[in-house]
């Protein structure tokens, strides 16, 4: 799911229970983004296991080390 942003959406269109849970006043206008939650991060019990997880998915998607090194000393 991508995200999705919604601007100036009026207190009173919003659901019910957003509402009540960010106390939303019914006649000001609010900038609103939803994002699906990623489960496997959200699992994810210490710094370390993030880090792990993420190092999982670039190496997945090509990144070596070496590449990694090339984008750092490029910075």
């Amino acid at each position: 799911m991508p995200n999705v942003r919604l601007e100036h959406i009026k207190g009173s269109e919003l659901a019910k229970r957003v509402a009540e849970a960010v106390r939303v006043e019914p006649d000001r206008f609010y900038k609103v983004t939803v994002r699906a939650e990623d489960e496997e991060l959200s699992d994810a019990d210490s710094l370390s296991a993030v880090a792990e997880i993420v190092s999982d998915r670039a190496r997945e998607r090509g990144l070596t080390p070496e590449i990694l090194r090339d984008i750092l000393d490029d910075a």
